[in-house]
């Protein structure tokens, strides 16, 4: 497989993005499949992007990174229901250097955001 970084040199959000990328193609890989078309979704995508974050935000780190980020945050963002819970997502993904999207998706696979907040704060119905 062939990976293309998008973005610019000197780019802040180089690093996650290649990580990411890497990680992505590694489950894939790991799948016996050679073909991508992140950022498209398609049937082979959904497990590659699960797997990649994975590996990426296992859940020992990601909650030694949760931990570390609360310590820093006040009461109001420790609430999963206040208007200031999303400023845990950007420390952590910061923390773990990946893009905040996949922070976001590990916190909330492993229940440590609330789903029903994270889907109003998307504007979706849940």
């Amino acid at each position: 497989m062939t990976i293309r970084d998008p973005g610019e040199p000197g780019d802040a959000g180089g690093l996650p993005r290649v990580r990411f990328l890497l990680a992505h193609t590694a489950a894939h890989a790991f799948r016996g499949e050679n073909v991508c078309t992140f950022p498209f979704v398609g049937p082979e995508e959904i497990p590659a992007l699960d797997m990649a974050a994975s590996l990426l935000c296992p859940l020992p780190l990601l909650r030694r990174a949760v931990a570390a980020v609360l310590l820093d945050l006040d009461e109001d963002a420790r609430n999963p229901w206040s208007s200031l819970s999303a400023n845990m997502v950007p420390a952590v993904a910061h923390r773990l250097a990946v893009p905040g999207w996949v922070a976001l998706r590990r916190l909330a696979d492993e229940s440590l955001l609330d789903d029903e907040a994270i889907y109003y704060t998307l504007g979706d119905q849940p």
